[in-house]
C-alpha cells in the first residue's frame, strides 16, 4: 500500500508513506533530476522507526523540514497520535531524529494530517479520537518560523460526526480541499470570499477520479495538478498514488 504523499516546490523530491501487509506504516522518499522525469527507486527515510506508524508527511517547499503524524510515544505512558517535526541542513543529507510539537498541538487527543502554508506560518491539522470524538480540522499560526505554532483552534468546516483529514490550503487561502468519509470516504472543496470569511458548505470534486476510497489529496506548487491515493481499479496494489 502506497498513501500520504508530498511533494516539494520545484517537483524532484516525493516522500510517501508505504505500509506493506501487517507491517508498520513507514516514510520513504523518491527523487528525480527533471519534473518530465518518473521518480526513482524510493529509499526509506528513518531505518529505527520499526515499532511505529508514521504517517501523513508534509514536506516545506524547500525540502528541508517535515511534518508528519507518528504513533511514537511522546512519554511512555501516552498511546495517542501526535504531530512530529524533523529537519534537514540541504536535501543530499538525512532528516535529523524527529521531535514531537509542543502542547498547544499534540494533546491526549489524536492529531495528525498536517498542511503548513508556503510561508510556514500557517499550519491544518485534523484533531480527534474517534469513535467517540471523530477528527475535526484545526488551524495554528505563528508569527515567525522559528516560532513554536499556537493559537490552535477549529475551524467551521467539514462534516461534524465523521472523520475529516487531509486539508490542503490554496496560496490564496480562499479555497481549501480535504477528504471527508460522510457515508463513503470523497475529496471535498470548500470555499470562501476572503481568508477572514468563513468556508462555504463544502461540494464534491468531480466523480471521474473521487470514487472507492479516495484520500490522501495534495496540490502542486502552481495549482495545476492534483495527486492523491486510490483503491481504484489499474493501480498495481490494494492503494496507490495518482495525479
Amino acid at each position: 500500500v502506497e498513501d500520504h504523499l508530498t511533494v516539494t516546490k520545484d517537483g524532484l523530491t516525493l516522500v510517501f508513506v508505504r505500509h506493506p501487509g501487517g507491517d508498520f506504516a513507514q516514510l520513504w522518499q523518491s527523487t528525480r533530476k527533471d519534473v518530465a522525469e518518473p521518480f526513482g527507486a524510493a529509499v526509506r527515510l528513518f531505518e529505527d522507526a520499526s515499532s511505529y506508524h508514521d504517517y501523513c508527511p508534509f514536506l516545506s517547499h524547500d525540502g528541508l523540514t517535515m511534518w508528519f503524524h507518528s504513533t511514537r510515544p511522546i512519554t511512555p505512558d501516552r498511546r495517542d497520535q501526535n504531530v512530529w517535526v524533523t529537519r534537514r541542513r540541504s536535501l543530499s543529507e538525512p532528516f535529523e531524529n524527529p521531535q514531537p510539537l509542543g502542547p498547544e498541538i499534540n494533546t491526549t487527543e489524536n492529531e495528525g494530517n498536517v498542511f503548513v502554508s508556503a510561508d510556514g506560518l500557517t499550519m491544518l491539522f485534523t484533531r480527534g479520537t474517534p469513535p467517540r470524538n471523530p477528527e475535526q480540522i484545526f488551524q495554528a499560526t505563528r508569527g515567525s518560523t522559528s516560532d513554536d505554532f499556537a493559537n490552535a483552534h477549529a475551524l467551521d468546516v467539514g462534516f461534524p460526526g465523521t472523520w475529516n483529514g487531509f486539508p490542503r490550503l490554496s496560496a490564496d487561502g480562499q479555497l481549501l480541499l480535504f477528504a471527508a468519509n460522510p457515508g463513503e470516504q470523497h475529496l471535498w472543496l470548500a470555499t470562501r470570499e476572503s481568508i477572514d470569511a468563513k468556508f462555504e458548505s463544502p461540494t464534491l470534486l468531480h466523480a471521474t477520479f473521487n470514487v472507492d476510497g479516495v484520500s490522501s489529496p495534495f496540490l502542486s506548487q502552481d495549482e495545476k495538478t492534483l495527486c492523491f491515493s486510490s483503491t481504484q481499479p489499474g493501480g498495481f496494489g490494494v492503494r496507490d498514488l495518482w495525479s
